[in-house]
């Protein structure tokens, strides 16, 4: 770590044996002003928000899945669907089928709520939300399901002591 902090500080020519001079911020200074590096960071930042908010969804999904509801055997599989789909065929499903900006379920939906030309992939900012909806409606069910395995694995004894705490249902 310390190694590749005294390398970030450095301005190191490795075709000569004195290559070496300690330029301090330069490298970083540099890679703010490029406008690559600038779009990259973006696109991760966006990427973690997204990520953040599939943990919330699939946090949700666990929860209720884990309820005594009629239908949850029905709902397991439903939300499981995607996940044992190859995420390749997955992504290539929905964008080929349902995000074709003629005659596609997403299309004609944006359509009717007032978008004129909904082609999804057309536009960097479009083009972004897109492929986190993609990532979220590939990878919810894998965080689901590991949410779902923590719920179920706490003991009764311990959920119950917590309502006898004073924990409220939301806590427990």
């Amino acid at each position: 770590t310390l190694f590749g902090f005294y390398i970030a500080l450095t301005d190191w020519n490795l075709s000569s044996f004195s290559g070496r001079k300690f330029n301090g911020l330069d490298n970083f200074w540099q890679m703010l002003a490029d406008p690559y590096y600038r779009n990259a960071l973006f696109n991760m930042v966006l990427y973690v928000l997204a990520v953040f908010v599939e943990y919330v969804i699939a946090f949700g999904l666990a929860l209720l899945l884990n309820a005594q509801i009629r239908a949850r055997k029905f709902f397991r599989v439903v939300f499981l669907m995607p996940l044992m789909l190859s995420p390749v065929a997955v992504s290539w499903m929905i964008g080929k089928s349902l995000m074709e900006y003629r005659f596609g379920p997403a299309a004609t939906l944006a359509r009717y709520l007032g978008w004129d030309n909904p082609a999804f992939f057309s536009n960097p900012i479009t083009a972004r939300i897109s492929i986190m909806v993609l990532d979220a409606w590939t990878f919810i069910p894998f965080m689901m399901i590991m949410l779902l395995a923590g719920l179920q694995a706490m003991s009764r004894e311990v959920l119950e002591a917590a309502r006898v705490d004073g924990a409220t249902a939301w806590q427990t």
